[in-house]
């Protein structure tokens, strides 16, 4: 495995690769910057952060966190067959910052979320300076991680329970160059691997209707091969009035973006995460990043997740696949015209290919 990886290495040209992804607030201390340098000379590679001091909320990373995820990172740019093992990760050296820092946390640092916030944004920041060594294997940013906890006293088993709710973790993946992102599949940290409870099964556990589990239209981020698709989810907590706490990310920034493009990036309402409580009298109760709050009897939660990252150039994505999109539902016609440059005949639903040909030449202007 170690010289398996050191053949891999040394496909990267040497040098010094410079990578940076935000952390958004976690509710007490503000947004920041993890920074990421990567170094390889010959077979061996060095990776090194910089971030903030360690924060008093639950997203501090120790150096176990940190060393994983860095590696995880790494990962994505090698040959996927290589056992992962000591071996493995024996030419990776990783310099996880001055101790005290947010990806070299000391106790008692508070670390609950740290797998996902910072581990994530870790991952991203590596990822993010080797797509600069090698640009064709530049993977998507997958969904960033938040959730939804529900809690209170079971009505029909006279008992208090608690709900972890995994499917509103469960984002879209990042697309790489040779395939779409998967959808609702969880955050990087599981790559790919994270599962769900089971709707029915969960229905006779907990005092909870689950009320729509589908995928969300539009959420996956465009390119030549588009990220995958987040989902809506809606329960409702049945003849008891629980407490919900929301936590994580994704809410300002979905999926990290190239760090060129990071400070200035724009997200529409239908890319960033978002949790809703909506009453039985109709009103709607926006749930805040990182809150705690009640929530009524008769009420549905909703939970808008986001998709993952696409990459390369939408105008080049096979028009078929555009409108296939179109027809399952999960891009409008409008976006298939706009972001992909796909006209479709309005009458017969195909693609106008004589249309599309003049919309991309337009676009690429």
């Amino acid at each position: 495995s170690e010289e398996r990886m050191r053949r891999e290495i040394e496909k990267i040209p040497d040098g010094v690769y410079l990578g940076r992804t935000k952390v958004e607030d976690d509710g007490r201390s503000g947004e920041s910057v993890i920074k990421c340098s990567v170094t390889v000379k010959g077979g061996d590679m060095s990776i090194a952060f910089e971030s903030r001091p360690q924060v008093p909320a639950y997203i501090n990373a120790y150096q176990g966190v940190t060393v994983s995820m860095a590696y995880l990172g790494a990962l994505f740019f090698v040959d996927p067959d290589i056992p992962h093992n000591s071996g493995a990760f024996r030419p990776i050296e990783v310099d996880c910052g001055p101790q005290g820092t947010l990806t070299n946390a000391v106790r008692p640092a508070p670390c609950s979320e740290s797998t996902s916030t910072v581990g994530e944004n870790v991952r991203d920041a590596v990822c993010d300076a080797l797509s600069r060594a090698l640009p064709l294997k530049k993977p998507g940013g997958w969904a960033r991680a938040a959730g939804l906890m529900v809690y209170g006293d079971d009505p029909y088993q006279k008992q208090p329970y608690v709900y972890f709710s995994m499917k509103s973790i469960m984002g879209g993946m990042g697309a790489v160059a040779s395939l779409d992102g998967w959808s609702a599949v969880g955050p990087s940290s599981g790559s790919g691997a994270m599962t769900s409870e089971d709707n029915e099964l969960f229905e006779i556990a907990y005092p909870i209707h689950v009320r729509r589990y589908e995928l969300r239209p539009d959420s996956a981020g465009p390119g030549k091969t588009r990220g995958g698709f987040g989902a809506i989810y809606e329960i409702e907590p049945l003849e008891h009035e629980p407490t919900v706490t929301s936590w994580g990310e994704g809410f300002l920034y979905p999926y990290h973006v190239d760090s060129d493009a990071t400070e200035n990036a724009g997200f529409g309402d239908n890319k960033v995460r978002k949790f809703e409580i909506i009453t039985s009298d109709k009103q709607l109760q926006v749930i805040p990043r990182n809150a705690v709050l009640s929530c009524k009897q008769g009420s549905v939660i909703r939970c808008w997740i986001p998709g993952g990252a696409g990459v390369g150039n939408p105008l080049e994505r096979d028009p078929a696949a555009v409108l296939a999109d179109v027809r399952n539902e999960l891009i409008p016609a409008d976006v298939a015209r706009d972001v992909y440059g796909v006209a479709l005949d309005p009458a017969s639903g195909e693609i106008d290919h004589g249309k599309t040909i003049a919309l991309r030449k337009e676009h690429n202007l």
